[in-house]
């Protein structure tokens, strides 16, 4: 197939058109089957380290990767944007309706323990400390398939986000 399903964070900086960004980095799951052969989840993530400027790739306590900070000019030391949520890649000829689902698969109004979600988004200041985000908007792409709801629950889940399809 054609297609991937995500669901990803997206770090981004430098002077932009439309959304295209100089610089990004992306973190997240995806199910891939013509790139993989297969339909497992798989995990990717790459994290900056705040003192050289330089790209690490870290899965749970282990680094395993490293970028010099000279391949990406513009999140040398800092992003303009942060992006949370999920997407899918159609790629067949004209265009056509995926069946690819979105997350899940399953409604974001199905929520916790059915719906997609992201919890506990942040970023990292300039200090070096987590804040909670700012200056938040949201978009769906297709919403007749798609969407997604916010919530604030500093308690248990904190800032999160529940997305799918229909």
């Amino acid at each position: 197939m054609n297609e991937y399903s995500a669901s990803r964070i997206i770090v981004l900086s430098g002077t932009s058109d439309g959304q295209l960004y100089e610089d990004h980095i992306l973190a997240g799951w995806i199910v891939f089957p013509s790139r993989f052969s297969d339909t497992q989840t798989r995990f990717y993530t790459h994290w900056q380290a705040p003192e050289d400027g330089n790209w690490w790739l870290q899965v749970e306590d282990d680094m395993i990767g490293y970028w010099p900070s000279s391949l990406f000019p513009y999140l040398s030391w800092w992003a303009n944007n942060t992006e949370w949520g999920g997407e899918i890649l159609n790629t067949w000829p004209g265009g056509s309706r995926s069946k690819t689902l979105m997350g899940s698969g399953h409604s974001w109004l199905e929520e916790y323990g059915r719906a997609a979600y992201i919890s506990r988004m942040h970023y990292v200041n300039g200090d070096n400390n987590l804040k909670d985000p700012a200056f938040v908007s949201f978009f769906v792409t297709n919403p007749d398939y798609n969407g997604l709801s916010r919530w604030e629950d500093r308690d248990s889940m904190g800032y999160h986000i529940y997305f799918g399809g229909r």
